[in-house]
């Protein structure tokens, strides 16, 4: 069985009904990959701004959450894509983590390899 499948048997289980937006978010819109995303977050992000002032807050707030999951989703793609960027990250993360713990660090920043640079 696919995950779509399971979806939408899970899905028919429940009291609401399924609506298109979620099937095209769960199984489109994941999928793509990061320059997709990062595309549909600019045309999203003109939308928001273009929006007149009366629209109401409810719908300014569930486009800022889309456009923060799908920028989240990008980030994450683009991290799959580049381990190295990934480690990195990591490696400055753990630094970061040691100096907060122990109040101060000596310790220099974790050196890139050469080839990653």
């Amino acid at each position: 069985m696919s995950a779509f499948t399971n979806y939408l048997e899970t899905v028919s289980r429940q009291a609401a009904p399924v609506r298109e937006e979620d099937l095209l978010f769960k199984f489109v819109l994941l999928d793509c990959e990061p320059t997709t995303l990062k595309r549909m977050v600019a045309v999203l992000n003109q939308q928001l701004v273009a929006l007149p002032a009366t629209t109401p807050k409810s719908v300014f707030s569930t486009l800022m959450r889309l456009i923060a999951h799908l920028d989240e989703r990008r980030e994450e793609a683009e991290l799959a894509a580049n381990p190295e960027r990934r480690a990195g990250i990591e490696r400055v993360g753990e630094h970061f983590a040691r100096k907060a713990q122990s109040g101060w660090s000596s310790q220099p920043l974790p050196e890139l390899p050469p080839d990653a640079q």
